[in-house]
């Protein structure tokens, strides 16, 4: 059944019932439907799941849904019929007012695995998130705990400005000053010269909103050109690579900054992550309190 179809039956006055033997009655209301089309969007897969991985995505995409369902608990047979006309990989589902006595089979979403976090101790609220049982998907727990502080999360450790040991030095948000030429954006966030290696490495970080992620790797390389020069002619026959790290204001990162992490500290590169978003998602969740408190 289209939509359309799907509407017209519940505007009007007849009773009818699904011809699957589902049972489902007449008395659907249309509204969550309607909702529920503004919202679905494609996005793209997280860096360790293919677009082969995933029957319905297309040149590398995920078809998700998000809904603000205000009580999961009186439309779980309309959800079931959203997602039998529409299949979505992933489905995303605010204020479900859902607690500890309800049970995830009572939902009916086959095929897809449920992670669920209840508001406790009133009633509303609620998340849950639900994604095909072929695509991986981890619980970060790690994530959770800083929900209901006020201050964003930083890690403990504080840069120092220069490290340096026998053939390695490292600068922490030092200038460099030109001899060749004039450099106006001569102040990276990092930048290690390896003299064992023959290596300059500059790292410039960024937090982009997420559909400006690949636009702000491309303004960082280009900014930065006239200062890789620079680099070239103070350090004649080492090669001089700049990196930008950039992770978007909800956590999100590409499969080629994991690459370019497991390149620059190996197998702690997972680990550096995940600190690099806890620190992100508690810095925006601090700015979005902060506004509705102005507001």
């Amino acid at each position: 059944m289209d939509l359309q179809a799907y509407i017209d039956l519940g505007s009007s006055d007849e009773q009818w019932f699904c011809d699957k033997n589902c049972g489902w009655p007449f008395n659907f209301t249309d509204s969550f439907f309607e909702s529920s089309f503004s919202t679905g969007q494609n996005v793209s897969l997280s860096s360790d799941v293919s677009a082969e991985s995933s029957p319905h995505s297309a040149n590398g995409f995920s078809k998700c849904l998000l809904l603000n369902t205000r009580s999961i608990r009186n439309k779980i047979n309309d959800l079931n019929a959203l997602l039998l006309m529409d299949s979505f990989d992933i489905v995303a589902l605010t204020e479900t007012w859902l607690d500890n006595e309800f049970d995830d089979r009572d939902l009916h979403l086959e095929g897809y695995s449920i992670l669920r976090r209840d508001r406790r101790g009133r009633r509303g609220g609620g998340v849950l998130l639900a994604t095909k049982s072929h695509l991986p998907c981890v619980r970060r727990y790690d994530l959770e705990g800083f929900i209901d502080e006020i201050p964003p999360w930083y890690s403990p450790d504080k840069p120092k400005p220069v490290y340096e040991s026998e053939n390695v030095k490292a600068y922490w948000d030092v200038p460099i000053y030109a001899d060749q030429q004039e450099v106006r954006c001569n102040r990276v966030d990092a930048r290690i010269v390896n003299h064992m290696c023959k290596r300059v490495v500059t790292l410039e970080m960024s937090c982009p909103w997420v559909n400006n992620r690949t636009r702000k790797d491309e303004e960082k390389t280009l900014k930065y050109g006239p200062l890789r020069w620079e680099l070239r002619q103070q350090f004649p026959g080492y090669e001089v690579k700049q990196y930008n790290i950039i992770m978007d204001a909800l956590g999100g990162w590409s499969r080629e900054l994991d690459v370019m992490m497991r390149k620059l500290v190996g197998g702690r590169s997972t680990d550096v992550l995940r600190k690099m978003q806890r620190a992100v998602l508690s810095g925006t969740l601090n700015i979005a309190r902060t506004f509705k408190v102005v507001v």
